[in-house]
């Protein structure tokens, strides 16, 4: 709040706190500011400024941003409207005192600070405010204790999914909630689930393990079962299912950061015997394997070749839809790899027992790891071919001449058409390309990346010309 000043009387700045502004709207900071100020003309100072910390408590040991910048700041003379709205703390009323200024409460008047006998006081209120602040604490530590071992959920902020108080659904997020769990157990990734909601993966991740969706209560480490009041969003096998799926080797405790560009860990590295992937980095794309390896600067050249590769491959490819797998086939292969990374984390629970012989164990789970890479793969490339397919109708359907028509413009029948129909197939060309773009742009990102990475193979090699980079069809 901006400095209030006057021309006359020496200078003060009034200092206001609360623990908890349960309405938002700062009324009981600015009832602590009218009356300070009531105080400070009472006294004939002027008010140069004005530290406000609502919703801040000074126990808990958060650190309060206006009161850090008014000690920083050094006033003159501080007016508070009681001592324990300034400091609760011990730690913090030694900080107010090194300030060597007075200071004045509208509840009980000046606290000098100047003398032993005002210092012994001063520490004696700020004892007794720091015993009840921690005693009010574990009063309610012991109420949120009883009311979750009673089956009830913590008053607090409200869950995503829940009514405000935690205990009844609320009547749309509550189904976003079940659909996030169903599409996770059909094969969806955490990125995808995350990108089509406009969250960060961290929050589907933190959703999905959340217990108190299937009526499960923690605290302080202990489990307790909801009360039967309290709604159940999941049902408790689908929730169990979904953490094996999340507990599986191999899959990362993080999501990890989300990847921004369209060829990042798709487009590989071409010096020989390398083969490793790019990323972008330093301005362009690079091979991950070392910085002496092929790189390309920017984005854009690397990824419009690959876009019109890709085209070219869905131009001349004549995949019927019947050959396609569809979306049955894809959670089907999910389905498989679900049961047998359940599989491997129950042997890898065995293998680590000290008292059962892993060495047993070790070629099943080396088999069940190269079923569940094979089953990975194929999952990938059915995925892009939905996708594809999808792409395919919709380019036919937006082009009012057959794709066929464009292949008019290939070498070996230029020379048998007038130029009539080199003009015509020409255009045709450019209709379908551009009906193309604007039909990959409106993809996300993750089903740009799925279609490319199944359907060609993107390589830059050593050199400085376009030719470097090579898009051959999967």
């Amino acid at each position: 709040m901006p400095p209030s000043m006057a021309s006359e009387g020496p200078g003060a700045v009034i200092y206001a706190r609360l623990s908890e502004d349960k309405t938002g709207k700062a009324l009981a900071v600015a009832r602590q500011e009218a009356e300070c100020r009531q105080l400070a003309e009472r006294l004939g100072f002027t008010v140069t400024a004005v530290y406000v910390d609502n919703s801040f408590s000074a126990t808990s040991g958060v650190v309060r941003p206006d009161f850090e910048r008014m000690l920083a700041d050094k006033p003159p003379a501080i007016i508070a409207w009681h001592q324990d709205r300034l400091l609760r703390k011990g730690a913090d009323l030694e900080r107010v005192i090194a300030l060597d200024v007075p200071i004045y409460t509208v509840t009980s008047g000046l606290l000098d600070l100047s003398n032993p006998a005002g210092r012994a006081v001063a520490r004696t209120v700020a004892a007794w405010s720091q015993f009840e602040g921690e005693q009010k604490s574990e009063r309610q530590q012991a109420k949120n204790r009883q009311l979750v071992e009673s089956g009830f959920p913590t008053p607090g902020k409200r869950r995503f999914g829940y009514l405000p108080g935690n205990r009844e659904a609320h009547p749309v997020e509550a189904r976003e909630v079940e659909a996030l769990f169903d599409a996770f157990l059909s094969g969806a990734s955490i990125r995808s689930l995350a990108m089509a909601r406009g969250w960060r993966p961290l929050r589907v991740r933190e959703t999905l393990s959340n217990a108190a969706y299937a009526g499960v209560l923690t605290h302080r480490g202990s489990t307790y079962e909801a009360n039967a009041e309290v709604d159940r969003l999941i049902d408790r096998d689908r929730y169990d299912r979904v953490q094996a799926l999340l507990a599986a080797p191999g899959r990362k405790v993080s999501p990890g950061a989300d990847r921004k560009h369209l060829l990042s860990g798709i487009a590989l590295c071409g010096i020989e015997g390398c083969g490793r992937t790019l990323n972008v980095t330093a301005g362009g794309y690079r091979c991950s394997e070392s910085s002496a390896h092929v790189y390309i600067k920017g984005t854009d050249r690397l990824e419009f070749a690959a876009i019109m590769g890709l085209y070219e491959t869905l131009l001349t490819r004549t995949r019927e839809a019947g050959s396609t797998p569809d979306a049955d086939r894809v959670r089907a292969l999910r389905s498989e790899i679900d049961v047998l990374s359940a599989d491997r984390a129950r042997l890898s629970a065995l293998a680590a027992d000290p008292d059962f012989d892993a060495d047993a164990l070790r070629p099943r789970l080396r088999e069940i790891a190269t079923e569940i890479r094979r089953l990975e793969d194929e999952a990938s490339q059915a995925e892009a071919a939905s996708v594809e397919l999808r792409m395919l109708a919709d380019l036919r359907s937006r082009v009012k001449v057959e794709v066929q028509s464009a292949r008019t413009l290939h070498p070996s029948r230029m020379m048998t058409v007038t130029p009539e129909d080199q003009s015509e197939a020409l255009d045709a060309l450019m209709d379908a390309r551009a009906a193309f773009i604007d039909t990959f742009d409106a993809l996300t990102l993750e089903d740009r990346r799925a279609l490319i990475a199944g359907t060609v193979t993107v390589t830059l090699h050593p050199g400085r010309s376009d030719e470097r980079i090579q898009v051959t069809p999967r």
